[in-house]
């Protein structure tokens, strides 16, 4: 029996002794296991909040482009609109482009047909002048001034036509009016060879004189010469100088009524020419 126990003791020491590294190797494992735990639950954490932040970043992405699109669709809608606007101002220029060349081709032919017409006016003042030297000097001076000052401005363009059309039509009435008045005056001389004041009478284009305030001296008019200065005969008969000095009275109410007798031809009276 004591042989008996003592191997059961010596067998209880041995599985004592062998027990004890096997619980130290097995409290190392757990050790190692609860660290691998830890470590896998913390990369499966990571791993879900990896699954997490893509999730997220897709649906960022997602929305960016739908965003992105949309953008993009406003502004090719919005290009389109400008490129639309764009050929329409294009059109509306071009438009606009063959307008002003009408404009201008019409200001070309405005301005060509007022040439024209101003042409025509100074050749019309140059007819008029004509006549307007042939008048006697009472009505012809005054005229041929004013259309020579006409002509002038009209052919330098210094006056539109319109003035110079209607100053014209002033002109040619003044002409026919002289054409058919008696006019008198009484003034200083501007005729070589009678002096002080003198009296002048012309009738309408065909007929003037004049006569010294003495009644000693008289001038009749007898149109122009080459340079086209205006001729005068100098008549040296009071008879004359009186007849003339008669018709102004007449004429200007300061005489009774009477048939005068004009000196319309000089040749037949004593005479001399002054210029």
């Amino acid at each position: 029996m004591h042989r008996i126990g003592s191997k059961a003791l010596f067998l209880a020491t041995v599985l004592l002794a062998a027990a004890l590294p096997c619980r130290a190797a097995d409290a190392a494992i757990d050790d190692e296991i609860a660290r691998l735990g830890r470590e896998l639950a913390q990369v499966q954490s990571e791993r879900q909040n990896n699954r997490t932040q893509v999730a997220q970043d897709k649906r960022e992405y997602a929305d960016y482009a739908a965003r992105t699109r949309q953008r993009l669709d406003r502004l090719s809608a919005e290009t389109d609109s400008v490129k639309g606007q764009v050929r329409a101002i294009e059109r509306r220029r071009d438009s606009l482009d063959a307008q002003m060349q009408a404009v201008r081709a019409g200001a070309r032919d405005y301005a060509l047909r007022q040439e024209q017409f101003r042409r025509r006016l100074v050749d019309a003042c140059d007819s008029l002048l004509l006549r307007a030297r042939a008048l006697p000097p009472l009505a012809g001076d005054a005229i041929t001034a004013s259309l020579s000052l006409l002509r002038s401005e009209s052919a330098s363009s210094a006056i539109d036509n319109v003035e110079a059309v209607n100053r014209l039509y002033q002109i040619i009435s003044e002409l026919r009016d002289a054409m058919g008045s008696i006019q008198t005056t009484e003034g200083p001389s501007p005729i070589a060879g009678l002096r002080g004041t003198i009296y002048r009478i012309r009738i309408g284009a065909l007929f003037e004189a004049a006569a010294e305030e003495k009644g000693e001296l008289a001038a009749i008019w007898t149109g122009r010469d080459a340079q086209g200065s205006v001729t005068w005969r100098i008549v040296k008969d009071a008879a004359t100088a009186g007849r003339v000095l008669k018709a102004v009275a007449v004429r200007e109410g300061k005489a009774v009524p009477e048939v005068v007798d004009l000196p319309l031809d000089a040749s037949s009276a004593q005479q001399g020419r002054a210029p």
